[in-house]
């Protein structure tokens, strides 16, 4: 079956490559096919277009596009203008999740942003998946507007989750195919600006982040915490581990206090570093290394989980 060639774009070197002539702001490509019986002339501008025209009368062959027209002939000519319409996808173009303009650049944003690219889990190819953690946080998908309004024409929209009560603009509509309540859909026909859309995205991204309790070492010798602390709330710290926005991070801070001392929240985080927010301030003698022993945390030289019986140690004396 033949590629949907709207979701492909092309390179214009490559299209030069192969053989197609550049007339204005078109390129043309002609090719005899079936032993010169018939031949295909392509068009490509902003879209691909392609005809298949009989050689002796020079006429348009339209029997291919007609569903009804199912002989052995017409299927003939139609394999043969299908293969080469495949070969110059193959050869020229380069392959797009997405058909509207919105939607490539909303994809582009979510990579960026959390290293995130869509997967296809269906046949039809019509809808893509982003995922977190293996949940899904955003689903985009080629429709029409009828399903949402008394509009007409193809669109593609993007499922989130975010509680419909939450939101209201002309745009956004209680999800279609999901669960109307937790989820919403957003049409991607430019009415909302891609900032906007991206806080959203956001907000259903968090819901598949798992929170999970750090603790990270600071050495006083390299690094006056205190002061740092006492000038603001956000420090920038360095990521060595994998630890995602919105988890909790315990800060050890080494001789000559030797005890946790600070609570912070990962308000940003990439792979290289992280911008923590300060929760708490605790008294070193509250958890020092001494107590920390006896929870099975006995050395603190990286990020690692804080131990199940720390935390609860911690959640029950830290009220």
């Amino acid at each position: 079956m033949m590629k949907d060639y709207r979701r492909y774009h092309c390179d214009e070197n490559k299209l030069i490559d192969y053989g197609f002539k550049k007339q204005g702001h078109n390129y043309i490509y002609k090719k005899d096919i079936l032993d010169g019986d018939f031949r295909i002339e392509v068009i490509i501008n902003d879209i691909l277009e392609a005809k298949v025209y009989d050689s002796d009368t020079d006429e348009e062959y339209t029997n291919i596009h007609l569903v009804g027209k199912q002989g052995k002939f017409v299927q003939k000519v139609r394999t043969a203008y299908e293969d080469c319409i495949e070969d110059i996808l193959n050869h020229c173009f380069v392959y797009d999740y997405f058909v509207f303009p919105q939607s490539k650049r909303l994809m582009h944003l979510i990579e960026e942003k959390y290293h995130v690219l869509p997967d296809h889990p269906f046949t039809n190819g019509d809808s893509f998946i982003f995922r977190n953690n293996d949940k899904w946080f955003g689903l985009i998908m080629y429709t029409d507007y009828s399903k949402f309004c008394d509009k007409q024409g193809e669109i593609e929209c993007l499922n989130i989750k975010v509680p419909i009560d939450t939101v209201n603009h002309p745009s956004i509509y209680p999800a279609f195919h999901m669960n109307k309540k937790h989820w919403i859909s957003i049409l991607l026909d430019e009415t909302l600006s891609d900032e906007d859309i991206m806080s959203l995205v956001d907000q259903s991204y968090q819901t598949t982040v798992i929170c999970e309790d750090w603790v990270i070492p600071a050495s006083p010798k390299r690094f006056n915490l205190i002061k740092a602390f006492n000038q603001s709330d956000y420090i920038q710290w360095h990521q060595k581990g994998n630890i995602h926005q919105g988890a909790n991070v315990y800060i050890y801070y080494g001789a000559p206090y030797s005890a946790i001392m600070y609570k912070c929240q990962v308000v940003e985080s990439n792979e290289t570093s992280m911008l923590l927010k300060r929760l708490k301030t605790y008294d070193p003698t509250l958890y020092p290394l001494e107590v920390l022993k006896t929870y099975q945390l006995r050395a603190i030289r990286g990020a690692r989980h804080i131990p199940k019986e720390l935390k609860e140690y911690i959640g029950n004396t830290d009220k």
